[in-house]
């Protein structure tokens, strides 16, 4: 897999693009002068294989020998998450025991392909659902590393697009099932918990519908979250007041913790309804103020 980059409508810089290699030389690709264009695009390229079941169990499997007792293989372990569940800075993963993933061509709103999910409408497993987290770490090089610790007040905005293939049963929209986590932490606490406050916007009155044209959603720092929920283990929580990222402010920050979680995109929810559910995520764009928007085109590898 590669992280590749797209050329902006907006770039008209005699400059060279610098490249840039990951520290373990996995990817290279190419990032455009940020004074030089309006945003910065990137090709998110991911498996075309179609992976099913839960993410870690599937690569757990594949990389522990039957011997007795099993021995694990920690090389075969990285090797697979970064050939199947990870593309810098996003990764992609499978929650339940029956649903699946693939990058592919069928639908697209930028480029030639997007991200398909889909979930079996006889699905027993109410933890079926698609996860598509944006990471940021310390240790992984690239765009990502600039939100690494930022107050939650230097977000802008997060958009994403999303296309339905299929409903639950005799529904016939389910913008709801499409949904944004926003993980942050508050100082002292980003080393022992996974987050202090996460905040789930849950799109209801606009598009979704079945079969239907590609839906935009964008949240912004005043937008009001469906819920705030404070993390396990954490004592600050969620900051009283507006339920809105803005409320955060300075006080919370990115990301939830080291696992460097920003926000997750969900194809699903943790139960039975939506069961029958199939859809596509493309074009996810982070906005840093003062900073050029980032623009995310999720690709099917070449």
């Amino acid at each position: 897999m590669r992280r590749r980059n797209l050329k902006s409508s907006a770039e008209k810089s005699s400059k060279s693009p610098k490249s840039t290699k990951s520290p373990k030389g996995e990817k290279d690709y190419l990032e455009l002068p940020k004074e030089t264009c309006l945003v910065q695009g990137y090709g998110i390229e991911g498996t075309t294989e179609l992976q099913t079941g839960n993410t870690i169990a599937r690569i757990f499997s594949a990389c522990t020998s039957t011997t007795d007792p099993p021995e694990i293989d920690y090389d075969c372990i990285l090797d697979l998450y970064l050939e199947t569940a990870f593309s810098a800075p996003f990764q992609y993963a499978l929650n339940g025991a029956t649903d699946t993933l693939q990058f592919t061509t069928e639908e697209s709103l930028l480029g030639d392909g997007s991200l398909k999910g889909s979930i079996p409408s006889d699905s027993t497993v109410g933890a079926d659902k698609i996860i598509l987290s944006y990471l940021s770490t310390e240790y992984i090089q690239g765009v990502n590393d600039e939100l690494w610790f930022r107050p939650v007040s230097d977000l802008e905005y997060i958009e994403y697009s999303f296309k339905v293939g299929a409903c639950n049963g005799a529904k016939t929209s389910c913008p709801e099932q499409f949904y944004l986590n926003v993980y942050t932490r508050s100082p002292g606490e980003q080393d022992n918990i996974f987050y202090s406050c996460r905040y789930d916007f849950v799109p209801t009155a606009v598009g979704g519908e079945e079969g239907g044209e590609w839906t935009t959603i964008r949240y912004e720092l005043t937008t009001v979250a469906t819920t705030a929920v404070s993390g396990t283990g954490s004592t600050a929580g969620c900051p009283g007041g507006a339920v809105t990222l803005e409320n955060a402010g300075n006080v919370n920050y990115l990301p939830s913790a080291e696992a460097g979680v920003i926000f997750a995109l969900n194809m699903g929810d943790t139960s039975l309804t939506d069961n029958g559910l199939s859809g596509y995520f493309d074009s996810v764009i982070v906005k840093i103020k003062d900073e050029d928007a980032r623009v995310f085109d999720l690709e099917p590898a070449v």
